[in-house]
């Protein structure tokens, strides 16, 4: 009978902190996190592939924006894991390219990216 005591006292208390443990974890993680956004708006006369760059160099390709037109894209989150990322405008068949330089950017942040016609005069900002 002693036996069967300790293995029931034993088996509640496990349980107890099984289920406490659960809950604590749930608590901790709280609700997602929002990805950060790129808005990007084309006042060019040619079409765009976009990419974002981390800081160690690696370049993800994001999307496309066609030549005077606007496209907004989540970032993936390993990309901007790091909080920095650079954003970069290659030209589709032409030369040169626009590039935002590195920006400091936290969940939820939403980069703006314009893209001029002299692509060195291409400005970005962070809202």
């Amino acid at each position: 009978m002693l036996g069967t005591r300790v293995v029931r006292t034993l088996l509640a208390a496990v349980t107890a902190a099984t289920l406490t443990g659960c809950a604590s974890l749930r608590a901790a993680e709280g609700p997602p996190l929002a990805p950060v956004m790129l808005h990007v708006d084309s006042h060019n006369d040619q079409t765009f592939d976009i990419f974002a760059v981390t800081p160690g160099g690696d370049a993800r390709r994001i999307g496309m924006v066609m030549s005077f037109n606007e496209g907004t894209f989540k970032l993936p989150r390993d990309v901007t894991a790091q909080g920095t990322v650079r954003i970069v405008a290659v030209p589709i068949g032409g030369f040169g390219a626009a590039s935002t330089g590195p920006m400091v950017v936290s969940d939820g942040d939403t980069i703006n990216f314009t893209i001029q016609q002299m692509l060195s005069a291409s400005m970005a900002s962070i809202q």
